[in-house]
């Protein structure tokens, strides 16, 4: 199911979608739809990144939420430099999944 969003942007904004939609040979709906997705992606993460952090989600759970497998939540946890909070018991878990 869809629904139509209406909202306001300036005018140097909605001439660099416009440059964007046509360097990119697609219309400027499907550019909005996709930058979109990208920025609720990228806000989902952030907002998961920050839930480990503050150690209110377990890596495994974050890896979940973020719908990855724990070696790319690893390697994103090291790529944003954060502290790999992983204790033997999140290990033994984890291994009792395989």
């Amino acid at each position: 199911m869809t629904a139509t969003v209406t909202t306001r942007v300036p005018e140097d904004v909605l001439r660099q979608l416009d440059e964007f939609s046509s360097e990119s040979n697609m219309d400027r709906a499907t550019l909005l739809r996709n930058l979109i997705e990208r920025g609720l992606a990228e806000e989902k993460q952030r907002k998961i990144l920050l839930q480990y952090k503050g150690r209110k989600v377990s890596l495994q759970k974050a890896a979940v939420l973020l719908g990855i497998d724990l070696v790319e939540m690893i390697e994103l946890v090291q790529k944003e430099e954060l502290y790999l909070d992983y204790s033997s018991e999140e290990l033994k878990d984890d291994l009792k999944g395989l």
